[in-house]
């Protein structure tokens, strides 16, 4: 049996694909090609669809199963035609794309290529062990790049392991021992050529046109909108002033004080006006605190006293960046206002967040201790400012901060705290009162920033569906645009983020699991 590609064929898919695909390689009898009827199976099934713009998979491999079957006979042009046309439907029917040869692609551990659609993650390719292995790119977590995570065996299985917090990702299922599944996608060498089977198309180059503009509808910014004016107020003991003044400290102890101090003043009437004051664009560190992009950050995970701290000092700079973003949404938003009656924030608002502040400080104190505990300290490892990313993108847009920080985030948070406080009651059981502590406040956080998404949704002119509302903000600022289950359902619905808000985010492959 020898392979043969009809030179017409084989012509009509480059054109279409830019490359020869594997699935043409046809095992037919003879030595020429002749006509395969469109009516013959297994392209009866294609043929029928080859209008369709549908882009769902077949189960067939590149070299198509079944085709032996195939005869050649002669036949018109009329047919011929047809058979091309059939060929074309069956190609894209597959969902089998061409990533490139196993020469280049083997030249690195991982190789990253970009969505070309709106809306669909990026993807991972590794070769690890003389095998290769393709997962979506973004960490479920908190959005980690995974391919710039290592790889280690982990459980007795080959696993990625995020850059920002460590969880592993096993490269053949794309499970987490942290709770979490990531999206996986077979494989195959045909002929020395890569091929995933995958419906997003994907490219080697980030496309020009994906900016975040692109990745959703605007928020209501006409509806609800927050003041330019900076003009600062003469009295600086306000909420605002002294809130800029936590965000400005840069030594840890007394960042810390300051904030707990603030929230007590307000609570007893030291500080009664919320004021206004400018925050700095981005939260200062020590000098000894590397604070690296995102794209930079390593840690190794084990099971191990150093496995634990690598935790608790990951959770520390979460912890460290909620207290700078919940004081940030108090002095950046404290001139907003919503509707044509431009209705200002109500003094709850901006004490539910200095609530949440306090909360946040409490919790970076706890971690900390216990990393001193234990030897070491908070700026031991570097850290990633990938949550401030979110901050700066929806520094003008308090529905898409509380959307995307204190809503997707925060959430994700409760998603993962069970098998956190699960691991470390294994390793370091000493850590598990605090971790209850931590969840169970953090739920409060979660549901005040869907309380305050519902109260400027309902106030805007005309009042906005929170819902959706919600929706377009996450496809609009968290690429890839939609979330990843596994979901803490309970801790959700205590928060009053129930599943009609974030269900519809998830891609249906991911709610079949």
């Amino acid at each position: 049996m020898v392979y043969v590609v009809s030179r017409l064929a084989s012509n009509l898919v480059r054109q279409w694909t830019g490359k020869a695909h594997p699935f043409l390689s046809i095992p037919l009898r003879g030595s020429s090609l002749g006509t395969v009827s469109p009516t013959s199976a297994p392209f009866a099934q294609f043929h029928s669809s080859s209008a369709s713009t549908s882009t769902s998979c077949t189960g067939a491999s590149p070299r198509m199963e079944g085709a032996s079957q195939l005869r050649a006979s002669p036949g018109s042009e009329e047919e011929h035609i047809r058979l091309l046309e059939s060929l074309r439907a069956a190609v894209k029917a597959t969902c089998w794309q061409l990533l490139g040869t196993e020469s280049e692609l083997t030249a690195s551990k991982c190789t990253k290529f970009y969505s070309k659609q709106s809306g669909q993650d990026d993807m991972a390719l590794f070769y690890h062990d003389g095998k290769f292995y393709s997962m979506d790119a973004t960490c479920p977590h908190e959005g980690g790049p995974l391919e710039l995570g290592d790889i280690e065996d982990f459980n007795g299985e080959s696993c990625v392991m995020c850059p920002w917090h460590e969880f592993d990702f096993s490269l053949a299922t794309g499970r987490s021992s942290m709770g979490l599944q990531q999206d996986t996608y077979e494989v195959v060498v045909v002929d020395s050529e890569v091929y995933v089977k995958s419906d997003t198309p994907y490219a080697r180059e980030k496309p020009s046109a994906r900016t975040a503009d692109s990745r959703g509808p605007s928020s209501s910014a006409a509806e609800a909108t927050a003041s330019v004016d900076t003009t600062p107020s003469a009295d600086t003991n306000t909420l605002s002033h002294r809130a800029v003044q936590v965000l400005n400290t840069v030594d840890l102890a007394e960042k810390v004080r300051l904030s707990r101090s603030l929230y007590s003043d307000w609570q007893s009437g030291g500080v009664t006006q919320v004021g206004r004051c400018q925050p700095p664009d981005q939260p200062p560190r020590r000098d000894d605190i590397v604070v690296l992009p995102s794209s930079k950050l390593r840690y190794k995970k084990s099971k191990s006293k150093q496995g634990v701290i690598n935790l608790l000092h990951a959770l520390c700079n979460i912890e460290l960046w909620a207290v700078d973003l919940s004081w940030d949404i108090v002095a950046r938003f404290s001139d907003f206002t919503v509707g044509d009656d431009k209705t200002p924030l109500p003094t709850e608002f901006f004490a539910e967040w200095a609530k949440v502040a306090d909360d946040e400080s409490k919790h970076f104190d706890l971690l900390n201790s216990r990393l001193v505990a234990l030897g070491s300290h908070f700026g031991a490892n570097p850290v990633h400012n990938g949550l401030w990313d979110h901050a700066h993108d929806t520094a003008e847009d308090l529905l898409g901060r509380l959307a995307v920080v204190h809503m997707v985030h925060e959430g994700r948070g409760l998603d993962v705290q069970p098998v956190t406080r699960d691991w470390l009651a294994e390793m370091d059981p000493d850590s598990l009162p605090m971790m209850v502590t931590i969840i169970e406040e953090e739920i409060t956080h979660v549901g005040a920033g869907i309380k305050w998404f519902r109260w400027i949704c309902e106030h805007s002119t005309p009042p906005l569906d929170g819902v959706s509302t919600f929706q377009a903000l996450v496809r609009k600022y968290f690429f890839p645009g939609y979330l990843k289950p596994p979901f803490n359902k309970e801790a959700r619905e205590l928060a009053g983020f129930t599943e009609e808000w974030y269900l519809p985010l998830v891609k249906p492959k991911a709610i079949k699991k």
